[in-house]
């Protein structure tokens, strides 16, 4: 993931120059699309809470350090080609975004999951 939305970058840059402090902490929720959530992609299901399933930044990046499990699906989802973060569980604020290495087209009744390690968030 790597699309930083322009919200973010400016809280960020608003920090690093001593501007601003950045949002409060709180719960991150990951959300499957179809299509760039960022030009206009479709949200395709619920977002799950990933928080306590994301390791400590270092050397610019962050991973996962356990599975990231969605509720089993009970009808097909659809196909599957980005991710975004959030700040809330439905509606909030879009903090990042990025495509999935391989597209992913999600059937009835599957557990969409993320293995540790394999969902990446690095500032380059």
């Amino acid at each position: 993931m790597g699309a930083f939305t322009v919200n973010t970058r400016n809280n960020v840059l608003g920090w690093l120059v001593g501007k601003a402090n950045p949002p409060s902490v709180g719960p991150r929720y990951l959300a499957m699309y179809n299509g760039d959530p960022q030009a206009g992609g479709t949200e395709v299901y619920q977002r799950v809470e990933v928080t306590s399933k994301m390791g400590t930044p270092a050397a610019g990046s962050v991973s996962n350090t356990a599975d990231i499990m969605w509720p089993r699906t009970t009808t097909s989802v659809g196909t599957v080609t980005h991710l975004a973060m959030f700040d809330a569980s439905s509606g909030g604020t879009m903090l990042a975004s990025g495509s999935l290495v391989a597209v992913v087209a999600i059937g009835p009744n599957v557990t969409p999951t993320i293995p540790a390690g394999q969902l990446v968030i690095s500032m380059v």
